[in-house]
C-alpha cells in the first residue's frame, strides 16, 4: 500500500490489516510505497529498500503487530548500555525537540532500569518518539499522551513541552515504565498472552502483573537511581492511593481476565494505581519474609 505525501505518518499495523485469525502464524511480507523524503523508524527488519519502496518480512503476525512504523524525516541518535544498542528516532512537529536532548534523558532512564534488572533481554531496542505541537490547556491534558510497549521497542506520542524540566520528568516516568515491560510481559507472562489476547474475550489474569507491578518497579527504579527524590516517590505513592479510591473495588485478577467486558473496561487505568499499590505492598511483605 502507499503512504500519503505527508510530513509524517504512524503505521499501527492492526489499524490497516485488522486481526487476522487463523492466519496469524503465517509469514508476512509487506511492501510500502512511500515519498522519497520519508524514512522508516521501526524495529522491523528491512528486507529490501528502494528509493520509494520499503519491504519488510516477518515470521508471523505477532512480529508485525508489535512493531509500528513512524514514517518521517526523524532526528536520530543511539547509545549502548551493557549488551544492548538503543536506537532513538525523534519527530517533533515544530522541530523544537532534538534527539540529543532526548538521548541524554533516555540514557539515565535505561541506566536506572539496568541497575534494577541487570542486562536487558534484547540486543537492540528502539525508542520512537512523536512530539505534537498542540498546546496543552491544562496539565490534565497529558492524559491524552503516553507510550506503548512494542516487543523490543516502545512508541511515544508526547507534547512539545518547552520547559526542559517538565519534559525530562515526563520522559523519565513514561520511558521507565515501557522499558520495564521487557521483564513483563516480554519475558514473564501467561501462555494466554502469546496471542496478545486477540482471539478470546477471556484472557490472562495477569494484567495486574503486566501493568501494576511494572508501574511500581518503574517508580522504584527512578528512586533508587536518584532520578526521583524520596519526597517525589512518596508523593507518587500517595497520589496512587487517592486515585485508586475513586474506583470500585474489584479483584485485580478477575478484572484482568475480563477486561474486555463493559463492567471492567473503564477500570483499566486502576491497574496503574491499585495494581501498583498491590505490588508495593507485596514488595514490603517479601522483604519482611526474606
Amino acid at each position: 500500500f502507499s503512504v500519503a505525501n505527508e510530513k509524517s505518518i504512524i503505521l499501527q499495523h492492526h489499524n490497516f490489516f485488522g486481526y487476522l485469525q487463523t492466519y496469524d502464524s503465517l509469514p508476512f511480507y509487506v511492501e510500502i510505497q512511500k515519498p522519497t523524503h520519508l524514512y522508516a523508524a521501526t524495529a522491523l527488519p528491512l528486507a529490501a529498500k528502494k528509493t520509494n519502496i520499503d519491504t519488510f518480512s516477518v515470521s508471523n503476525y505477532a512480529a508485525l503487530f508489535s512493531k509500528p512504523i513512524l514514517y518521517a524525516k526523524a532526528d536520530t541518535a543511539s547509545f549502548k548500555l551493557g549488551e544492548t544498542r538503543f536506537h532513538i528516532a525523534v519527530f517533533s512537529e515544530s522541530g523544537q525537540i532534538k534527539s540529543y536532548q532526548i538521548r541524554n534523558y533516555l540514557k539515565k532512564v535505561t541506566r536506572a532500569v539496568y541497575e534494577l534488572l541487570g542486562d536487558f533481554s534484547v540486543k537492540d531496542y528502539h525508542f520512537t518518539l512523536y512530539f505534537s505541537a498542540k498546546k496543552l490547556s491544562k496539565s490534565s491534558d497529558l492524559s491524552n499522551f503516553g507510550g506503548t510497549m512494542c516487543s523490543n521497542s516502545s512508541f511515544y506520542r508526547l507534547p512539545e513541552l518547552k520547559d526542559a524540566q517538565k519534559l525530562k520528568k515526563v520522559i523519565y516516568k513514561i520511558a521507565s515504565h515501557e522499558l520495564l515491560h521487557l521483564l513483563s510481559p516480554h519475558q514473564l507472562h501467561s501462555e494466554k498472552a502469546h496471542n496478545n489476547g486477540l482471539t478470546s474475550e477471556k484472557i490472562s489474569q495477569h494484567l495486574w502483573l503486566y501493568e501494576g507491578v511494572t508501574e511500581y518497579l518503574s517508580c522504584l527504579a527512578l528512586r533508587e537511581a536518584d532520578l526521583w527524590s524520596e519526597e517525589i516517590f512518596w508523593s507518587e505513592i500517595s497520589r496512587k492511593i487517592g486515585l485508586a479510591e475513586q474506583f470500585e473495588t474489584f479483584s485485580l485478577t478477575k478484572m484482568s481476565e475480563h477486561i474486555y467486558q463493559k463492567k471492567y473496561r473503564n477500570e483499566f487505568s486502576n491497574f496503574y494505581y491499585r495494581g501498583a499499590l498491590a505490588a508495593f505492598l507485596l514488595d514490603i511483605e517479601i522483604q519482611k519474609c526474606s
